[in-house]
């Protein structure tokens, strides 16, 4: 805890005093306008939907299982390459 005696001494910014209430109790300060619906929109339904595509596309498109054995530098070599770019 704080001494009593140096208590006195500390001064309270009343701008980050503000901004430490608003910032525990924004469910009582929020509302919706353009800026947060588009906010939501991109963040919840572009964004995962977009990262999904892309995991479609890409899928099976790249050998990314670490080969240890001497034999599978043949079978690499002997594989298609032209579909890996």
């Amino acid at each position: 805890m704080v001494d009593p005696k140096l208590k006195s001494t500390l001064l309270k910014d009343p701008a980050i005093e503000e901004w430490i209430y608003m910032r525990s109790n924004y469910k009582d300060h929020f509302r919706w306008n353009r800026k947060n619906a588009f906010a939501g929109i991109m963040f919840g339904i572009v964004v995962p939907l977009g990262i999904y595509y892309m995991a479609k596309k890409t899928y099976g498109n790249y050998i990314l299982e670490p080969s240890l054995r001497e034999d599978s530098k043949d079978t690499l070599s002997k594989l298609d390459k032209s579909k890996w770019t």
